[in-house]
C-alpha cells in the first residue's frame, strides 16, 4: 500500500460461493513430511453461502542437536477457517469469518553452521557443529503459537460509491 512505510502485503481468501465446490489435497514428502489441505463451499439457501478450509503439517525436522540427540526444526500445525456470506439484496453483502490455528514449531531456532563459522568454537567445554543439519544447543528449542481470529465485512454499493466496514478481532498466545 502506498500509505504503508514499507509497503503492505494484502491477503484475500476466498469468499463462499453459492454453487457446490470441494477440494483435496494430500502430500507426503523427506522427513515425514504430511500435508493435509481441504476447502468447501456451498449455497444453503438464495442469499446465504457457507465455506469451511483445513489445513494440517507434520514433519520430524531435518536437523538434529548434537547434544540432546534429538531431531529439531519439527513442525506440527493446525488451522481451520470457515466463512458465511449473506446477500440480503444486490446492493448489500455481509461477510462473518472466523479461524483458529495452532503451530508447534522448533524451525526459526535451528540453526546450522556454515562451514565451520560458529562463535561458540574457541569457547571451552563448547562441542561446535559441524554439519549443516547440526545444531549444539543445550536445550530443544520449541514455539508454540495459538491464534483466533473474527471478523465482519459489510459492503454496500452506494450506486454513486462504494462502502466498505471491516471490524475484526484477533487474539495471539505464544509460548
Amino acid at each position: 500500500g502506498r500509505n504503508a512505510t514499507g509497503g503492505a502485503i494484502r491477503i484475500t481468501t476466498k469468499a463462499p460461493g453459492f454453487g457446490p465446490v470441494a477440494t483435496l489435497s494430500a502430500s507426503y514428502g523427506r522427513f515425514a513430511d504430511v500435508r493435509l489441505a481441504a476447502y468447501g463451499s456451498t449455497g444453503l439457501s438464495d442469499n446465504l453461502a457457507v465455506s469451511l478450509a483445513f489445513f494440517y503439517a507434520d514433519d520430524e525436522g531435518y536437523a538434529r542437536n548434537i547434544n540432546t540427540r534429538n531431531r529439531v526444526s519439527d513442525l506440527n500445525s493446525l488451522s481451520l477457517r470457515g466463512k458465511l456470506l449473506f446477500e440480503p439484496s444486490e446492493a448489500v453483502t455481509f461477510t462473518l469469518a472466523g479461524g483458529h490455528s495452532e503451530r508447534h514449531s522448533g524451525a526459526a531456532f535451528a540453526l546450522g553452521v556454515l562451514d565451520g563459522n560458529n562463535s561458540s568454537v574457541n569457547l571451552p567445554g563448547s562441542v561446535p557443529a559441524g554439519d549443516p543439519r547440526e545444531v549444539s544447543l543445550t536445550f530443544d528449542p520449541v514455539i508454540d503459537v495459538k491464534s483466533s481470529q473474527a471478523s465482519l465485512t459489510a459492503e454496500f454499493d452506494l450506486g454513486f460509491a462504494s462502502l466498505s466496514s471491516i471490524s475484526s478481532y484477533q487474539k495471539t498466545t505464544t509460548y
